[in-house]
């Protein structure tokens, strides 16, 4: 029940609003990764991963919602006519 609510109701509140708050995210640690790196400091592995995986999560789940919320508009439309 709870997915068929995430999938055909309201995948724009519960997939696009955290993905772009996760890709937000990893661009604002994006850039104290470039400032650190421009001032000479190291890289730590740790949260560039972290940011990296933050970005493709973050980017996958936008889109999913932005998908999903315009397939549930048309099948809203289809079930009307």
């Amino acid at each position: 029940m709870i997915l068929k609510d995430i999938e055909l109701n309201k995948p724009f509140y519960y997939l696009t609003v955290p993905g772009l708050i996760l890709g937000i995210s990893s661009f604002v640690m994006d850039t104290f990764f470039v400032q650190d790196f421009t001032m000479g400091k190291n890289l730590y592995f740790g949260p560039t991963m972290l940011m990296i995986l933050f970005i493709i999560v973050g980017s996958f789940m936008a889109l999913t919602g932005i998908l999903l919320h315009s397939i549930s508009a048309i099948l809203e439309d289809v079930n009307t006519v």
